[in-house]
């Protein structure tokens, strides 16, 4: 091994020199010297350097006959791996650092993403799919010959009573900002449109939006897919396909009837939720037309399934002997104490008008009569 070939592997890992002096336990000033020929190096040295790098994978030019340079071993699956220091990608799948994970899949030669390649990764508490090798550094490479499990295990969740409660949570608030959309903008819609817009129309215009769009993005993430970006989301999905329904009993049969027609309401309101409220889609804002319409039939059957679904859960995981009915818990709302202090403040203000303009008059009256004694 050459001065040279140590710092190409070290580029090739992207390594530092002080990465190179913790993973070898050799100080970084002998490597340095060595580096730039200012050290020969004792064999021993020498060769515990070479070890090292040879363990995450870096391939010297003696031993690959043809190649006459230094080059990265190509991940394998089984070899167990973990993040770069650099990479952003832990704070987005809430990796912790220095946590490991198996190689699960590698990208075929030749790779079809060009010069680098992907791979997949299982770690304890999430799945990186398909990231580019770059991304990675070898920690234990798996042992020559040996062939991994195709399946290899993961963390199987299971839904819990605190999974239950918590998207129960998530429900009654989500039906109470329907009954507050309801009562403010739908029920006895010429009285109320009239009394908001008199007092405030600007104000009530934006909630009326902003409503709107909460409720159809609460409802797209209840039942958007069961995982993305490796974590596992509490959805609708992920409550029927982690539940300890008995295969192909009566109850996940319903549940799963339930669950599609959820998902068959879902499919009437995400457009907007992707083209509009997730982003602005230049093409629909120019094209001016409506997305995420539902009559007022399909709101009710939406509220109806939930309900449902909520109702089988609750039976399996909280209370044997009962249930939960969405509809009766998510009626709560205070938006009718809101329209009644509204329109008695309206009242009281045409009464005091009222009684200022009469007052004014018996002025008027009395002081003149004053006058003429």
């Amino acid at each position: 091994m050459k001065p040279d070939d140590v710092r190409m592997a070290r580029a090739a890992l992207n390594w530092s020199l002080e990465q190179l002096a913790q993973a070898s336990g050799i100080h970084r000033n002998t490597i340095s010297n060595f580096e730039t020929s200012k050290y020969a190096g004792d064999p021993a040295t020498i060769a515990a350097i070479k070890r090292t790098l040879e363990s995450f994978g870096v391939i010297f030019p003696d031993e690959v006959g043809e190649t006459s340079t230094v080059t990265l071993r190509r991940f394998q699956v089984g070899d167990v791996v973990r993040l770069r220091a650099q990479s952003r990608l832990r704070s987005n799948y809430h990796i912790a650092e220095g946590e490991f994970g198996k190689v699960v899949w590698v990208e075929p030669h030749p790779p079809a993403t060009g010069p680098t390649y992907k791979i997949e990764v299982h770690f304890e508490t999430a799945r990186l799919p398909q990231i580019f090798k770059y991304e990675f550094e070898l920690v234990k490479a798996v042992e020559p010959g040996h062939v991994p499990a195709v399946n290899v295990p993961t963390v199987t969740p299971h839904v819990s009573t605190d999974d239950v409660n918590q998207f129960t949570n998530v429900c009654v608030s989500l039906r109470s900002t329907y009954r507050h959309f309801q009562i403010l903008f739908k029920e006895g819609a010429d009285l109320r449109r009239e009394l908001l817009q008199g007092i405030a129309p600007i104000f009530f215009g934006d909630l009326n939006v902003m409503l709107i769009e909460h409720l159809i993005l609460q409802i797209c993430k209840i039942t958007d897919d069961e995982e993305s970006l490796g974590r596992k989301n509490l959805t609708v999905k992920f409550l029927i396909n982690n539940s300890d329904f008995p295969a192909g009993g009566e109850e996940l049969e319903k549940l799963k009837r339930v669950g599609e027609s959820l998902h068959a309401f879902r499919r009437k309101i995400v457009p907007a939720r992707n083209k509009l409220i997730g982003h602005l889609d230049r093409n629909t804002v120019h094209n001016g037309k409506p997305l995420g319409a539902a009559d007022d039939d399909s709101w009710h059957q939406f509220w109806l399934d939930l309900q449902d679904f909520l109702h089988i859960l609750h039976k399996k995981y909280i209370d044997l002997d009962g249930g939960f009915y969405l509809n009766d818990v998510g009626q709560l709302s205070d938006a009718d104490s809101l329209v009644k202090a509204l329109r008695e403040s309206t009242y009281f203000h045409a009464l005091l008008n009222d009684r200022t303009l009469t007052q004014q008059c018996a002025d008027v009256a009395f002081g003149s009569k004053y006058a003429e004694a």
